[in-house]
């Protein structure tokens, strides 16, 4: 973005520059459209990432699921890993038994994609 300027009128710049470059191809001035080489103005915030649930709300969804029934068990674990190792749901809903690693001790065992996703860019 340009210094000191609102993201708006960065990207009004930009297509000012891109439209410039789009004539001076046209009329013969230049060899080549140069539009492509003008770089798009990013238009994400790192202010909207998502917020982590407060510590009570966590509890409360933690509770939800039915311990006493498979599929509860299965949430609860799902829930947990999602929350504890930061995935998306897609990325949990990939993992597999194979992914734990079962030599570490009991309660600290770590899905190998989870700990693969955990460390790449998103």
């Amino acid at each position: 973005m340009l210094s000191g300027h609102a993201e708006g009128e960065s990207i009004r710049y930009t297509a000012a520059v891109r439209s410039l470059l789009r004539y001076l191809h046209v009329d013969g001035r230049i060899p080549a459209s140069l539009t492509g080489a003008v770089p798009s103005v990013a238009g994400w915030r790192l202010d909207s990432l998502p917020r982590g649930l407060p510590p009570q709300q966590t509890s409360a969804l933690l509770a939800v699921p039915d311990l006493g029934t498979p599929a509860g068990r299965r949430d609860r674990a799902v829930l947990t890993v999602l929350g504890r190792l930061g995935l998306r749901g897609a990325e949990a809903a990939a993992l597999r038994l194979s992914d734990i690693d079962r030599d570490r001790r009991a309660g600290q065992r770590v899905p190998h994609r989870a700990a693969a996703a955990a460390g790449r860019d998103r």
